[in-house]
């Protein structure tokens, strides 16, 4: 099934919740001018993610940046979906990339009361690396071709100089080590 563009009606609600359609319509306005399409049947592992939900859940514990800066929040939330325990790392890596492709830039404008970066440095990045709030066309270095060849190096800076254990924390597919969640 096709993603859902933020020019096309979102899907009705199951329950009502408070301000899910001020938000739905809100969402949809920003994503027009901003030129992108909102996922709003967006789906981790076979589950459909509800964007107002990943909203609050993120906002309410701070950001994507304060989330992104703890070990294993993205785990923690990924809970509040039931995404299961089995691939944990990938369940939570998959819901941030949603929340960053869909809300990130949703975020800077309406949490935070600032200006987005350029859609080139946002969503049309991945969801690995920095702070979304330090995103900026001044600070922005373009991926080094010779850092993609090489599985280990995610980019240049501190997280391509990271020990591999070290890196072992954070939440991206295959990050889980032995332990699981």
């Amino acid at each position: 099934m096709a993603p859902r563009s933020s020019q096309e009606e979102p899907p009705e609600p199951v329950e009502a919740d408070p301000g899910q359609e001020e938000f739905v319509a809100s969402l949809t306005k920003f994503a027009g001018k901003r030129g992108i399409n909102v996922d709003f049947n967006a789906r981790v592992n076979g589950k459909h993610i509800d964007l107002f939900k990943l909203w609050n859940v993120v906002t309410s514990r701070g950001g994507y940046d304060v989330i992104s800066g703890e070990k294993l929040a993205w785990r923690k939330v990924g809970i509040d979906f039931n995404l299961g325990n089995a691939n944990a790392a990938a369940y939570a890596f998959a819901l941030k990339t949603t929340y960053y492709k869909n809300l990130a830039a949703y975020e800077i404008k309406t949490f935070w009361k600032r200006d987005p970066p350029p859609v080139e440095i946002l969503e049309k990045l991945t969801a690995k690396g920095g702070d979304i709030l330090s995103r900026t066309m001044e600070n922005f270095q373009p991926p080094n071709r010779s850092s993609l060849a090489n599985e280990d190096s995610e980019s240049e800076g501190e997280e391509a100089r990271t020990p591999k254990e070290d890196r072992m924390e954070i939440d991206d597919p295959g990050s889980g080590g032995a332990g699981g969640a």
